[in-house]
C-alpha cells in the first residue's frame, strides 16, 4: 500500500495561556506532503514545565522513527521509540522538575496502512466525508471518560464535569511501571478521509458533529483549517492540531492480509458503551435497573445434603462405638481374671455352699441387666471364697475336738469292754474280790 497525501495542515495557538506546553512534528510551518510522520504532545497543564516535558518526548521521538531506514512499521519501533523518550525524560529529571508530564498522540503512515498511538486525553480521529461520519475515535485516558463509560455520567456531563481534566495516563520521568500506548492499526484507507490529530484545547467547545460536518463541507484544506482556528479562538487552553488529507491510496499485493482493528479495538471510542447498555467496562458502577433474573436454589440439593450429613454421623458413631466396646470389654475380662486368681489361689472349702433362690424383683432385675448380673453373681462369689477361707481353721479346730472326743469314746468303749470281761469273770469265779471292788470303783 502506499498513501499520498495533500501539504498537511497544522494549527499551534496560545489560547489564553502565558506560555506554550504543546509540541507537534513536524515544527510548526515545516510540514509538507512528503511527510509520514506526525506527532503532537500536550504538556500536562498546571505542572511545571510541561513544555519541556512535551518537547523532550515529541523531538525523541521524532528523532528516533525518522532515523528508521525500513520502509514496514511494527509496533516494536514504536515502542522502542517510546523507552528512548522516556531515559531522556528521566536524565532531565530533578527536584524542579519531577512533577512535569505530557500526552502523546502519533500517526505513522507506511507501506502497511497507518499505525495511530495515543496516551492520555489528546485525540485521534479518522474521518470520511464523503460518508459524513466518524470511523475512528481515540478513547480519552481521563476520569470523565472512565465515568461515562461506567454509566456515572451522560456523554454531555463529561464536558462540563469539574473533573474533566484529570487525566489517568500519561508520560512521566522515574516512574517504575512506564505507561504503555494504545496502538490501533489502520488498513481501510481511501482518498478523500481525513486523519486529525489535537490536543484537548482544540475540542473545548467542539463537538463530535460539529467537527465531522466541518470536515464533510466543500473547500480547501487551509479553509477547513482557519474554520477550525475561528471556532477554537475562544478556548483557554493551549490547542494544537494537524490536519492530514489523503491524496491518493496505491494497493498493492497482499494488502488484503494487512491487519485492520480500527472497528473492533477497545482503543476506539465509537466501540464503547456505558455500562447500562453493555458489560465491557473497566471499573464498577451503580446497580442498573434491569431486572435481574431469580436464581432458585434446588430444594434437592439441601436435602441431600442433610441425608448425606446424618449417613456421616451414623458411620462415625458407629466406627467410634466398634473401637470403644472391645478395649471395655478386655479391661472387664482382666479385672475377672484378677478376682477369680485371687479366689482359686486358695484352696476351696469341701463343704458345698449353698445357693439361695433370688427373689422376683431380684429375676427381673437381672433379665433387664444381663452384664449386671454377671458381675453381681462374680462379686458374690468371690465374697463367699473369702468368707470359707475365714471359716477353714475354725473348722479344722471342730475337726480336731471330735477327733479328740472320738478317742475318748474309743478308749471309754475298750474300758467297758475290759470291764464286760471281768464281770464274765466273776460270774465264773474266777475274778478276785479286790478286782471286783477296783472296778466299780
Amino acid at each position: 500500500m502506499k498513501i499520498e497525501i495533500y501539504q498537511p495542515q497544522a494549527i499551534w495557538e496560545l489560547g489564553q495561556r502565558d506560555n506554550q506546553e504543546d509540541s507537534i512534528s513536524p515544527a510548526f510551518g515545516k510540514a509538507t506532503d512528503d511527510d509520514h510522520l506526525f506527532i503532537l504532545c500536550d504538556g500536562m497543564g498546571g505542572h511545571e514545565h510541561g513544555e519541556v516535558a512535551s518537547q523532550t518526548v515529541c523531538k525523541a521521538m521524532s528523532d528516533t522513527l525518522l532515523s528508521l531506514s525500513k520502509q514496514s512499521f511494527t509496533d516494536d519501533d514504536l515502542l522502542d521509540a517510546l523507552q528512548v523518550a522516556y531515559r531522556q525524560l528521566d536524565s532531565l529529571d530533578n527536584s524542579h522538575l519531577k512533577k512535569m508530564g505530557t500526552t502523546l498522540c502519533l500517526l505513522y503512515f507506511h507501506s502497511g496502512g497507518v499505525t495511530a498511538a495515543h496516551i492520555g486525553d489528546s485525540r485521534i480521529y479518522h474521518v470520511r466525508p464523503k460518508e459524513n461520519r466518524i470511523l475512528y475515535q481515540s478513547r480519552d485516558h481521563s476520569l470523565v471518560y472512565d465515568l461515562y463509560q461506567a454509566g456515572e455520567i451522560s456523554y454531555e456531563e463529561m464536558h462540563t464535569s469539574p473533573q474533566k481534566n484529570i487525566i489517568t495516563r500519561a508520560i512521566q520521568p522515574g516512574e517504575e511501571n512506564r505507561v504503555r500506548p494504545a496502538i490501533v492499526h489502520i488498513a481501510d484507507i481511501q482518498p478523500g478521509d481525513y486523519f486529525y490529530i489535537c490536543s484537548d484545547g482544540m475540542l473545548e467547545l467542539m463537538s463530535n458533529d460539529e467537527l465531522c460536518s466541518l470536515l464533510s463541507a466543500d473547500g480547501s484544506d487551509e479553509k477547513k483549517r482557519m474554520q477550525l482556528i475561528a471556532a477554537t479562538s475562544d478556548n483557554k487552553d493551549n490547542h494544537s492540531a494537524y490536519l492530514i488529507h489523503i491524496k491518493e491510496v496505491v494497493s498493492e499485493a497482499g494488502d488484503d492480509l494487512l491487519l485492520d482493528d480500527e472497528q473492533t479495538s477497545k482503543n476506539n471510542a465509537l466501540n464503547i458503551e456505558p455500562q447500562s447498555q453493555s458489560d465491557d467496562v473497566s471499573i464498577v458502577s451503580r446497580p442498573t435497573s434491569k431486572p435481574q433474573a431469580e436464581v432458585r436454589k434446588s430444594p434437592k440439593r439441601g436435602y441431600t445434603l442433610y441425608v448425606l450429613l446424618a449417613v456421616c454421623i451414623i458411620l462415625v458413631g458407629g466406627l467410634g462405638y466398634k473401637m470403644l466396646r472391645p478395649q471395655k470389654t478386655i479391661q472387664r475380662e482382666n479385672q475377672d481374671t484378677i478376682i477369680k486368681t485371687d479366689v482359686y489361689s486358695t484352696p476351696r472349702p469341701q463343704k458345698p455352699i449353698s445357693k439361695t433362690a433370688s427373689k422376683p424383683s431380684e429375676q427381673i432385675e437381672h433379665k433387664s441387666t444381663p452384664r449386671k448380673e454377671a458381675t453381681v453373681s462374680k462379686q458374690s462369689s468371690s465374697k463367699d471364697s473369702l468368707k470359707n477361707q475365714q471359716k477353714l481353721p475354725a473348722q479344722e479346730k471342730r475337726s480336731k475336738k471330735q477327733k479328740t472326743k472320738e478317742e475318748d469314746a474309743i478308749k471309754k468303749l475298750k474300758e467297758s469292754s475290759k470291764v464286760k470281761d471281768l464281770y464274765n469273770q466273776d460270774s465264773h469265779g474266777g475274778a478276785n474280790p479286790k478286782n471286783k471292788q477296783e472296778v466299780n470303783i
